[in-house]
């Protein structure tokens, strides 16, 4: 094999596949990344895998002769790095890779291509196409409250599911879920699975959401297949039966304010400063909220640490009522929504408070209180 090709693209595509290679590998071969070349494609393919996910990325350069070998990242990214912008010449001769960057020259050793693990195939018979934007907006509206816990595996992902033309995402660690739903551009396809967190860190990753184009998703027993342009990636996904969100979804609303994100917020991150180092899900160390005629009182009172307490103006003419809730909760949705109001739902003392935005049930977040 021999091929020429920029700098930049070869930094684009170290830059692509890198995160995907493991530290803790299982097969010396896992540290290697498999490049393969066809003249005919005229693409470079550039291929990673940790045999939970896999990535392909193609670029462009000068192909002089057709091959493959696999090579080891940590060190061929390097080089990449520290050479001057030109051109650089990859020639391989047997498992020797030969790198010539104007007056540099670097050898390494590679291993063989049957060596490296087959990367999965999935058949593209149905596919969902979603622009990108959306989707991202999908996955950072829900990545926040994946279960850490791996004792409840099949919570440890996001569950993605395309029904009726609608794309949604939802997730939930057994105190707090949120639900999101957008409109899908071109599907006849109906999907339900379970993506891991690590899978969906990835693609917010990789992918550049600042594309205004769109993002093929397809998925094949227990892979799904993300490809736009020229970047494709694979998941292996989580096999189970994901909680029954339509029905935790309902609620009985006893109660309706209007409040603003940004002064919510900032109520929220000034009295966590007070308990801060000694969060517990018990009444003494949550942030309470009392809501009173056009006022929300947020405080707290820790023993040994001190009080904070905070004002906002809201337009609630109701009665006077209490919640106990884990500001954690609060922080991790509210620094994720743009919208400049919620609507803050109380469904009474032992029911998960809903928050949501005006005339829309495109978004939906529960948190339980802290009773």
């Amino acid at each position: 094999m021999k091929i020429v090709c920029s700098k930049n693209e070869l930094l684009k595509a170290m830059q692509m596949i890198q995160p995907i290679v493991s530290s803790k590998i299982t097969l010396p071969v896992l540290a290697n990344f498999l490049i393969e070349t066809k003249k005919k494609e005229n693409k470079i393919k550039f291929s990673a895998t940790n045999l939970e996910v896999a990535i392909e990325f193609y670029i462009q350069g000068k192909i002089e002769k057709e091959g493959s070998i696999t090579i080891p990242i940590k060190q061929f990214f390097d080089i990449v790095k520290e050479v001057p912008s030109c051109d650089i010449e990859i020639n391989v001769e047997n498992t020797k890779i030969n790198i010539n960057a104007q007056k540099s020259k670097f050898m390494l050793v590679g291993i063989e291509p049957k060596e490296y693990p087959a990367l999965p195939q999935s058949k593209e018979d149905s596919f969902v196409l979603l622009n990108l934007r959306i989707l991202k907006d999908l996955l950072k509206k829900t990545i926040f409250c994946v279960s850490k816990d791996i004792q409840k595996y099949v919570i440890t992902g996001i569950c993605f599911i395309v029904k009726d033309k609608e794309a949604a995402c939802v997730a939930t660690d057994g105190r707090r879920l949120s639900f999101i739903k957008k409109i899908c551009m071109n599907t006849s396809s109906n999907i339900k699975a379970v993506i891991p967190v690590k899978s969906v860190e990835y693609i917010l990753k990789i992918f550049d959401f600042n594309e205004n184009k769109n993002i093929k998703i397809y998925v094949d027993n227990n892979l799904m297949t993300f490809e736009s342009n020229n970047l494709i990636f694979k998941t292996k996904l989580i096999d189970g039966s994901f909680p029954d969100y339509e029905k935790i979804l309902q609620w009985k609303q006893t109660t309706k304010i209007n409040v603003n994100t940004e002064e919510m917020l900032s109520a929220v991150k000034q009295i966590s400063v007070i308990i801060e180092r000694n969060l517990s899900f018990n009444d003494g160390f949550a942030i309470k909220f009392n809501f009173q005629k056009n006022k929300i009182i947020v405080f707290s009172n820790s023993i040994g640490i001190g009080f904070g307490e905070t004002e906002l103006i809201t337009d609630y003419n109701g009665d006077s009522f209490s919640i106990n809730l884990n500001p954690d909760f609060l922080k991790d949705l509210l620094q994720n929504i743009e919208n400049e109001d919620f609507e803050f739902i109380y469904c009474g003392p032992k029911h998960p408070i809903v928050i949501k935005f005006k005339e829309t049930n495109d978004f939906i977040h529960l948190i339980m209180p802290i009773v």
